[in-house]
């Protein structure tokens, strides 16, 4: 009978993706870190139990630390080399945190930002979207802007807010070519009808001067349950949810999600091209 010999050898590491998704959910109790492919496929993960973390000290931030690093090793030995943080808050809201003091984010190029809403585009889908903006008109203010499908400008009443926003629509409008999607949102307003005022003066000079007329998606009004939710950790719509910034909040987010959305690439770089592409044929 033939002797049979059984090769070893050292195993072979799972490879992957160079780029992926670092996603972080966080709590008072655990912390659980999942490093996920660009596609969604989970490449590794830890939390500060699985790691031998017991009762309180699973909530620390050491704990959370050292399950970041078990995570990160396997991911790095399966061939990643850097991946996006993703921050999964309350009711499944996710944020991508940008950075702060960095100065080479505040000068992207336009190769750069492209870049960066392909990116965007490439993580698992989501329900809302939602790209806080700096103020301002540089190109990467408007490039982020024109991938979304509509654009609110927020602003206070006091004159330079007011000017900046009529200079950001006056880009908006003639530069990028929106108009329809155009919305304005008062903020920090005493009543409603202080909003509606402001609205309306806006729109009016718009009118007069660019041809536009500028949606008006409702006021937000200045609370201090804003400071206190702060304070506490919380979102304010948790944390003082009878409230009127939470009452208005609740009002705008249903707006927002009565609005149209594309459903058709628009011949521009825009956030998730490929599912409208794939969807108009």
């Amino acid at each position: 009978m033939a002797r049979q010999i059984k090769k070893t050898g050292a195993k072979k590491n799972k490879k992957t993706a160079p780029n992926g998704v670092a996603h972080i959910q966080s709590t008072f109790n655990n912390t659980i870190v999942t490093i996920s492919s660009a596609t969604g496929e989970t490449v590794s993960w830890a939390s500060s139990g699985a790691i031998g973390f017991k009762g309180a000290k699973k909530g620390t931030p050491f704990a959370a630390q050292i399950a970041a690093e078990k995570a990160s090793k396997e991911a790095l030995s399966q061939g990643m080399k850097k991946a996006e943080v993703i921050v999964t808050g309350p009711h499944g809201v996710r944020l991508l945190p940008g950075a702060s003091g960095v100065g080479e984010l505040a000068s992207l190029s336009r190769a750069q930002v492209s870049g960066l809403i392909q990116g965007i585009s490439a993580l698992p889908p989501s329900d809302v979207l939602i790209v806080d903006a700096a103020a301002g008109i540089s190109h990467n203010v408007t490039m982020l802007l024109q991938a979304c499908d509509h654009q609110l400008v927020i602003l206070e009443n006091e004159p330079s807010s007011i000017a900046d926003a009529y200079g950001t629509l006056k880009v908006l409008s003639q530069e990028c070519h929106l108009d329809s999607t155009l919305h304005v949102v008062p903020n920090r307003v005493q009543n409603l009808r202080e909003g509606q005022a402001m609205h309306q003066l806006l729109n009016n000079v718009c009118l007069k001067f660019l041809n536009l007329s500028v949606n008006y998606l409702g006021s937000l009004r200045e609370d201090e349950s804003v400071i206190k939710a702060a304070r506490a950790a919380k979102p304010v719509v948790e944390f003082a949810p009878t409230s009127p910034i939470a009452t208005d909040i609740r009002q705008l987010a249903q707006k927002i999600l009565e609005l149209p959305r594309a459903e058709q690439a628009s011949g521009g770089l825009q956030f998730f091209m490929e599912s409208l592409v794939e969807g108009a044929n």
